[in-house]
C-alpha cells in the first residue's frame, strides 16, 4: 500500500477544522496535529485516486480564485463635512454629493459583481467537495 502526506499550517483551531473536513472529501485523513501545523495523508492505490487528484486540482484552483477576490470598501458620507462644505462653498458641498452618489453607485455595482462571485466560487466548492465525497466514500470493487 503506497501512500502520499501532506503538511499545512493553519491561522487558528477552526480553520483546521474545516480544512480537514474538506480534504477528506479527497481521501485524505488526518495524521497529526501540532500546534497549529497539520500532516494528513492518503492511500495511493484506491481505485479513484486519479479522480480525487482532478477533483482536488479543481478545489485548489477555486479557492486560490476565492482568495483572490477582495470586498470593496464602501465610500464614508461625513454628514458634518457635507453641510460646512455647503455653508462655506456651495458648489463644492454639491460636487461632494455628486461624487458621493456617484462613488455610492460605484461600491453597489462593484459589491454585488463581488457578492455574486463569492456565492458563485463558494458554490462551486461545495460541489466539488461533494462529488469528490460520493466518490470517495461510496462502495469501490477491489
Amino acid at each position: 500500500m503506497s501512500r502520499e502526506s501532506k503538511f499545512f499550517s493553519v491561522p487558528d483551531r477552526k480553520t483546521m477544522t474545516e480544512k480537514v473536513k474538506e480534504l477528506e472529501c479527497f481521501g485524505w485523513e488526518l495524521l497529526s496535529v501540532s500546534g497549529l501545523n497539520v500532516s494528513i495523508t492518503r492511500e495511493t492505490q484506491n481505485k479513484v485516486y486519479p479522480e480525487l487528484v482532478r477533483y482536488e486540482y479543481e478545489y485548489e484552483a477555486l479557492n486560490e480564485e476565492l482568495n483572490k477576490l477582495h470586498e470593496p470598501i464602501s465610500p464614508f458620507f461625513n454628514v458634518i463635512l457635507f453641510i460646512i462644505l455647503t455653508i462655506l462653498f456651495i458648489l463644492p458641498g454639491i460636487l461632494y454629493l455628486i461624487y458621493y452618489l456617484y462613488s455610492k453607485q460605484k461600491y453597489m455595482r462593484l459589491y454585488n459583481e463581488y457578492s455574486s462571485k463569492y456565492d458563485q466560487l463558494s458554490q462551486q466548492i461545495k460541489e466539488i467537495c461533494d462529488k469528490s465525497r460520493i466518490i470517495f466514500f461510496s462502495p469501490q470493487e477491489e
